[in-house]
């Protein structure tokens, strides 16, 4: 196998370049001759590992098993990504039939783990003629990928790589040439993706400079400012366009944009963090030099790479389209809920400026370009005129256009990036957010009575720790039963957050007891938003989105949540159901001889779906067997509609869900969660 100046090569290949004398062969013999070796010498074969006498590398202290074939090689190539300190490289031979599958399984995985405490930020490869070892295990569990596609003998894949995800960004797809002497597998090439020669390039941006003395200048303006054509101005819309437009005319004249300066920005803000805080000094090097983290680059099918602007518009029309799914809300039909018994609360100056004050600084702007720095320093005189547009717009049920606004970053969800991939998270307006987290406090006030007691997510004092702490706790519950077993699935909703209906969360939201006067609010927060794109300094085009809740609002998880209450009633399952916002578990723990019973929550949950205008996605839903028994039971065949979903031994939930419940580390953590879990002390 080859990757640059790197070769692992198994015994049966080693023999072949011994014994033979062809001109193909005394050429590989001689190319050989500029190259260090490293091996791991076994009776009855060898394992070796070629690199180029220039690369430095050594033989790793990794103790083998006698009846495994392994060696292991730290390279350090003279250039790497920034995200990997180096290599280290497994060669590997398993034998076809071998009874040591579990041996050579379990080897690797203690001898990664010990290698990346060993060697933060390693990149790790496994390579070699591995003969239909079933490495899924051990790839889900490391972050590894399979690289090799194309048959290496006959119509199989015997010889494999296994990369680190970091690492096979890096790397083209692997391909084969024909086999060499007397071998019958096929060689693997692995080599590096071309880099374009682009040179450097500087990257002109504009940022708003805001110095102590413009910031002094501004709080005399604003000291002085009475707002009187917010207060003067008769319906939201007006008012909060009116404060907008005088806000936005004064920090624009007292804070201009200006192209970027590195060395002054270095000179006034980094320089003296180099003695009093080397890390944080290390941290803002490297944001001024843009290597924390690589600029996003997503390709998108019949569009132009070198033109952002139609890959944001691309973009946004991909992550538009889930969201314009089904029909706009419709007053019309929703239950009466008006009028309300009592007028919406008043927001209090100080109740809005407490609020304001509390504001994140290092938060991103959203659409409306108003800093956090300065909505947090100007906390007291910016209360007023929001106090007074918070409580009109309560008042008649509108919320303003600009809060509805929303500029999406795409989050590629797995590496290399691609359109199907993406998360959109939603960068709204800071007095938005405010506005929205006064509207979320209210109506958790409202409906938390109501909440499904199994629901650990967007609840303050409820975490992922304490959902799977519950789950673990179930499932050693029942592994200390004799002759129990426990069936886990893992459930996935297509689109989740993009596809919410709002007239059912609308609905929900009145049957929990939302106060009536804010339910027009909410209707207004959902009706008629809209999104664009920023991708690379670019914007994309406005797309009006007709359901949906964004994600990075206040608002938004509440209604999702509101939305998935109801489902797998506690009264109606025979299953125990944990849920996490959009995750949503069932587990079922039985005798095995008892018939498994959890597809019937499977199909109620399904019957939901439909019901609420939601789709499982079965590709993504997945089943685990939990069972201690020394000859384990089959795992139940487990569908969603027509399909049967995969059994698996490992799976991510939040964090890594398998097969084998281990806990004596995390007892400490544990008893300090117990007053607040349902089964109390732990000791």
């Amino acid at each position: 196998m080859a990757a640059h100046h790197t070769w692992g090569y198994s015994d049966g290949f080693l023999q072949s370049i011994r014994k033979a004398s062809s001109p193909m062969n005394r050429e590989l013999r001689s190319t050989l001759q500029g190259l260090g070796i490293l091996k791991s010498d076994k009776r009855g074969g060898v394992v070796a590992v070629y690199t180029k006498e220039n690369i430095p590398s050594k033989q790793m202290d990794v103790a083998v098993p006698t009846e495994l074939e392994c060696v292991w090689v730290h390279i350090r190539p003279h250039w790497l990504p920034r995200s990997v300190s180096s290599i280290a490289l497994c060669a590997v031979y398993h034998p076809p039939n071998s009874p040591h599958e579990e041996a050579l399984l379990d080897f690797l995985s203690k001898s990664i783990d010990d290698i990346r405490r060993q060697y933060p930020d390693v990149g790790v490869v496994v390579l070699g003629d591995l003969n239909r070892l079933d490495v899924a295990g051990l790839c889900s569990q490391h972050s590894l990928t399979q690289l090799v596609k194309v048959p290496t003998r006959d119509n199989a894949i015997l010889d494999q790589i296994l990369a680190s995800h970091c690492l096979a960004s890096y790397y083209q797809e692997p391909t084969t040439d024909p086999p060499i002497g007397d071998s019958d597998h096929n060689c693997v090439i692995w080599e590096g993706s071309p880099t374009p020669n682009t040179g450097n390039e500087t990257q002109k941006r504009q940022v708003r400079p805001l110095r102590e003395s413009d910031m002094r200048a501004f709080g005399c303006w604003i000291t002085q400012h009475t707002w009187d054509e917010v207060y003067c101005a008769v319906n939201t819309q007006e008012k909060y366009s009116a404060f907008y437009t005088t806000l936005l005319s004064a920090v624009d004249s007292f804070f201009p944009f200006g192209l970027s300066s590195k060395k002054a920005f270095y000179k006034n803000k980094i320089e003296h963090l180099k003695m009093a805080d080397p890390r944080k000094w290390y941290k803002a090097i490297k944001e001024l030099t843009n290597s924390s983290k690589g600029q996003l680059r997503v390709e998108v099918p019949g569009v132009p790479s070198s033109s952002p602007k139609s890959v944001a518009n691309a973009i946004n029309m991909h992550l538009a389209a889930a969201s314009q799914q089904h029909a706009p809300l419709q007053l019309k039909d929703l239950p009466a809920y008006l009028p309300a018994p009592a007028p919406p609360p008043i927001v209090s100056f100080w109740d809005m400026w407490h609020r304001l004050k509390q504001v994140k600084i290092g938060k991103a702007t959203g659409s409306d370009n108003i800093s956090p720095r300065i909505v947090r320093e100007f906390a007291f005189e910016l209360s007023q005129p929001l106090c007074d547009i918070i409580n009109t717009s309560l008042c008649q049920g509108v919320v303003p256009e600009a809060w509805r606004d929303a500029d999406v970053i795409p989050v590629p969800k797995e590496m290399p990036p691609s359109l199907s991939k993406l998360r959109p998270i939603s960068l709204t307006s800071v007095f938005a957010k405010v506005c929205e987290g006064i509207i979320t406090d209210w109506c958790l006030k409202d409906i938390l009575p109501s909440v499904d007691p199994r629901q650990y997510g967007s609840l303050r004092g409820r975490s992922t720790t304490h959902y799977l702490t519950l789950l673990t706790h179930k499932l050693l519950e029942t592994a200390d039963k004799r002759s129990h077993v426990s069936t886990l699935v893992l459930t996935d909703f297509t689109r989740a957050f993009d596809s919410v209906h709002h007239q059912t969360a609308v609905n929900k939201l009145i049957e929990l007891g939302v106060r009536p006067s804010v339910v027009p609010w909410i209707i207004s927060f959902l009706t008629e938003r809209r999104q664009r794109v920023k991708y690379q300094g670019e914007v994309s085009e406005w797309q009006t989105l007709t359901c949906g809740v964004p994600q990075g609002t206040k608002l938004g998880p509440l209604i999702f949540l509101v939305l998935v209450n109801d489902a797998v009633p506690a009264d109606q399952s025979t299953a125990d159901t944990f849920k996490y916002v959009d995750d949503l578990s069932l587990l079922e723990p039985r005798h095995v001889l008892s018939a498994p019973t959890i597809q019937d929550d499977i199909d109620g949950l399904a019957r939901w779906t439909d019901d609420n205008h939601m789709a499982l996605n079965p590709p993504k839903c997945k089943v685990l067997l939990f069972c201690v028994m020394k000859y384990p039971p089959p795992p139940p065949v487990i569908t969603v509609g027509p399909t049967q979903l995969e059994v698996v031994e490992f799976a991510q939930t939040r964090r890594t869900v398998q097969n084998v419940c281990s806990l004596p580390q995390a007892i400490p953590d544990l008893q300090k969660l117990a007053p607040t879990m349902p089964w109390g002390d732990l000791r």
